[in-house]
């Protein structure tokens, strides 16, 4: 395979020498410490020489490209989603591009060379990129969601997951940490994470980019003499970029922005950008400027998508087609990283000089033949200590007011000393004691140490939340969960919003601006009582009323009805088409209160009296027809309906009145720790579900693992929890010759599963995989490991087994051996002795923290892949 020629065909022109250089030490299993190349050198190509190394060597199946910003490096993921597409498809001229494809496809064993994910929030079970541990990936993320994952604290996922997100970030991966400079707290964290993996088997690298490498730095890359006389760099490298300085009156910072933003638009520039360090700056100023776009980091995904992709369009670097207007972009730093935007003039608000220069990375990105016009404004009241960029702030003023002249040009601009960077603060020391504390994930243990530190230091670092609007609420909150377990949040239709800002607005309180980085958040106010209905959703059993913000922690999500607005904006409810992007999956709500159209057809009219009560049944030959009409006869409410197919799922509200209608890729993509899953379209024998986990293994796995796989289920033969899957009829148990591992019968709607769990008498909190572990050690498994993984393989056991009050369990006769009542209550597995505990301990000994969650993961995602195949 031939790097150049690869690189060449997907993006149409040749790397630069340096990105050549990194492919090579890459495929050679050197890479360097640092990547220390200026922006607009082509860092993100760093991407490409993953996927190609990847291919090259199969080490490193999941890279993650991460930054220490709220918004995720946007231009990385279209990068990897334009990677992706090609090898998806590679054209006939395209024979190294299809190489590279199928070297990636032997590695993931399936028909996909490479996924790519933008990590930005996480909401639970939205987890698409965790289906495989053979999977290539690239991951776009945030130091907070990267970070949090690792160290078995992911915000915004499940507990029960945790273990899993925290292997595949640590195992097999590499990880691309740029701007180190100002992530210096986490990149200290991961050269401990480093360290402590050395005994590990799986590959795992990490590499810093900054333009600033630390002086005790390693190996270092850098640009050439040949990157610097490159006829595309060296434009870039030498375009003068001048500046005037100018300091506005106290309290004018809005005025000042504005009028030097038209006074440079006198010169009818193709586009301006005004950057500014707050979010209320970046409203007002865009409110004052006829015709701008306003870019902040707090907007959902799919907003954000349709207003970047315009913006792509017009300004990324070598586009050059006349617009109607100058276009003028008004934005917080979330413009600084990661947009492949060229601007030809810029206003900005006075940063730390590291700031700056990202800033002035979008002004005349290409290095064009063009008068590329700035201004640095600093407000009179910039104070000494500003909360996002301490004292570098006003020290940058200063010593650019000191300077002859002021240009911004990469070649220009004098180096600058460390007092002018954006503060930053060492992270406490990674001891083996902390992950000790962190690896305990089921149960949590009451003292922990909080994962923030390891990633922002000691400072107060603003983690997010996800907001989340649903039009189809019940009136009374105590009726929530149950709507929400039907179709569970998802990330691309939240909000992300700094915890602390959501503290404020929650309570009444007084909503205090901040800038879009991840840096100190201001004193919070006393609030008053929660004002309005909240729910916090963590899945259909631990969700709960929000009351007390003191229960509300990073990466959360939060539900609220659609009536509600947010610092004064509303927010439509988007979750049919999140869940048409994220799962494949169309769905169509007719909630309790639809409102009934006027003059409606006779298929709008049935298909509503079924929507109103189950007695109004439509056959499943019907309903398609159904749908159609309805869509044909009312466009304007029902026209979704038209795109769907047989087979079409039906999921009633609680209470029977109003439906959920889906299709295609209704597949379980998850283990949420309960036994949703084991509801299925078709019975699954247990017999042929064991087989099936076993098959979907990876070749790697160790005879353990498989052992495991063989005995994971063996629990579900407890004559209650097959009466669960049979909807509670013990009856039908006793007269079936069946063990089953899962069932149509088997309610998936909350409400309709608790009936069947309090009518099979299973006592609540069972966990079969506990009796799994007692069944397969009569049956003579010795293995700790494989005992381990069996109890493990929902998530629990890490360290101790749920306690479950189970005074008279029925005897279980499985594969030939009975066992009796005596000994299932002699050796519950939540008594401290039963072993469970011990074997965690001595297996993360053995393998390691990640180690030994990997091996978990290994069996757990085979365990959700032949699941979903089943349902299919």
């Amino acid at each position: 395979m031939n790097f150049e020629a690869f690189f060449a065909q997907l993006h149409g022109h040749t790397p630069f020498p340096w990105q050549s250089e990194l492919a090579r030490l890459a495929c050679a299993g050197n890479w360097p410490e640092f990547i220390a190349v200026p922006t607009g050198s082509g860092k993100t190509a760093a991407i490409d020489a993953a996927v190609f190394a990847l291919a090259a060597t199969g080490r490193c199946r999941r890279i993650f490209y991460t930054v220490n910003r709220r918004i995720i490096v946007d231009e990385a993921f279209e990068r990897t989603r334009r990677i992706a597409a090609a090898l998806a498809g590679p054209r006939p001229d395209q024979p190294d591009v299809a190489e590279v494809a199928a070297a990636l496809r032997v590695l993931s064993g399936t028909d996909s060379p490479l996924d790519c994910v933008q990590l930005r929030g996480g909401v639970y079970r939205d987890s698409t990129w965790v289906r495989s541990v053979t999977q290539p990936l690239v991951v776009s993320a945030t130091v907070d969601q990267l970070g949090s994952r690792m160290l078995f604290r992911g915000y915004g996922v499940s507990s029960s997951s945790w273990p899993i997100h925290a292997a595949l970030t640590a195992n097999d991966s590499l990880i691309l940490l740029d701007e180190a400079h100002i992530s210096r707290p986490f990149a200290q964290t991961l050269a401990a994470i480093a360290r402590y993996r050395q005994s590990s088997k799986t590959p795992f690298a990490f590499v810093q980019m900054t333009a600033t490498p630390s002086e005790d730095a390693g190996s270092i890359l850098l640009l050439t003499d040949a990157d610097r006389a490159h006829p595309v760099l060296k434009p870039r490298l030498e375009a003068s970029k001048p500046v005037c300085l100018v300091e506005s009156e106290k309290g004018k910072l809005v005025d000042t922005l504005v009028k030097k933003s038209k006074d440079l638009l006198k010169a009818n520039p193709r586009s301006l950008a005004v950057m500014v360090n707050r979010v209320a700056t970046a409203k007002a100023v865009a409110a004052r400027l006829d015709g701008s776009t306003l870019l902040i980091g707090r907007m959902r995904p799919f907003d954000r998508d349709e207003l970047t992709a315009t913006l792509q369009d017009e300004l990324r670097t070598g586009s050059g087609g006349a617009l109607a207007a100058p276009r003028i972009v008004v934005s917080t730093q979330c413009l600084e990283v990661g947009a492949d935007l060229d601007f030809d003039a810029l206003v900005t608000e006075c940063a730390s000089l590291d700031a700056l220069r990202q800033r002035f990375g979008r002004l005349n990105r290409a290095g064009r033949n063009i008068p590329a016009r700035a201004v640095i404004v600093l407000p009179k009241e910039a104070s000494d200590d500003d909360p996002i960029y301490g004292s570098a702030l006003k020290a940058t003023w200063t010593w650019l007011k000191d300077l002859p002249t002021v240009d911004f040009g990469l070649s220009a601009l004098p180096t600058g000393t460390p007092d002018l960077l954006s503060p930053t603060q060492d992270a406490p020391i990674l001891l083996p004691t902390h992950l000790d504390a962190l690896c305990q994930t089921a149960p949590e243990p009451a003292a922990q140490p909080e994962v923030s530190l390891f990633i922002h230091g000691s400072q107060r670092a603003s983690a997010d939340i996800q907001l989340c609007w649903r039009a189809d609420l019940p009136e009374s909150p105590e009726g929530w969960i149950a709507t929400l377990s039907m179709l569970p949040p998802l990330a691309v239709e939240c909000l992300p919003v700094p915890i602390h800002q959501f503290r404020q607005w929650a309570t009444g309180g007084k909503f205090v601006d901040s800038g879009d980085v991840a840096g100190v958040i201001p004193d919070e106010t006393d609030g008053g009582a929660i004002q309005d209905p909240l729910l916090v959703w963590r899945g259909p059993n631990d969700s709960f009323i929000l009351s007390d913000l003191a229960h509300l922690r990073p990466g959360d999500t939060v539900v609220m009805a659609q009536s509600m607005a947010f610092d004064s904006t509303s927010y439509a409810d988007q979750a049919e088409r999140a869940y048409l992007a994220v799962k494949r999956r169309r769905v169509f709500r007719i909630p309790p209160a639809f409102s009934r159209p006027a003059g409606a057809g006779g298929a709008v009219a049935a298909l509503l009296a079924f929507a109103e009560s189950p007695d109004n049944d439509i056959s499943a030959r019907e309903l398609p027809v159904v749908l159609h009409q309805a869509a044909l006869e009312a466009p304007d409410l029902f026209a979704p309906l038209a795109d769907f197919v047989s087979p079409i799922r039906i999921d009633r509200y609680p209470g029977g009145c109003g439906v959920i209608l889906s299709c295609a890729g209704c597949a379980p993509d998850g283990d949420d720790g309960d036994d949703a899953l084991s509801h299925v379209s078709v019975s699954v024998p247990l017999t042929e579900h064991l087989a099936h986990v076993r098959a979907a293994l990876p070749a790697f796995a160790l005879t353990a693992v498989e052992e495991a796989a063989a005995y994971h289920d063996l629990g579900k033969a407890d004559e209650r929890f097959q009466a669960m899957l049979l909807g509670g009829d013990l009856n039908l148990v006793w007269a079936q010759n069946t063990l089953f591992a899962k069932s149509p019968s088997m309610p998936d709607t909350f409400d309709e599963r608790d009936k069947a769990l309090h009518k099979s008498t299973l006592p609540r909190g069972f966990r079969h995989e506990m009796l799994s572990v007692q069944v397969a050690q009569k049956l003579g498994v010795k293995d700790d490991l494989a005992l381990h993984l069996i109890a493990a393989h929902h998530g629990y056991a890490r360290p101790f087994a749920p306690l479950v009050q189970d005074d008279a369990p029925p005897s279980v006769e499985v594969q030939g051996v009975v066992l009796s009542q005596e000994e299932r209550i002699a050796t519950p597995a939540h008594r401290l002795d039963s072993g469970i505990a011990e074997r965690f301990w001595s297996l993360s000994r053995e393998y390691g923290w990640w180690g030994l969650a990997f091996l978990e993961t290994i069996l757990r995602l085979a365990d959700w892949q032949a699941s979903a195949e089943e349902n299919l």
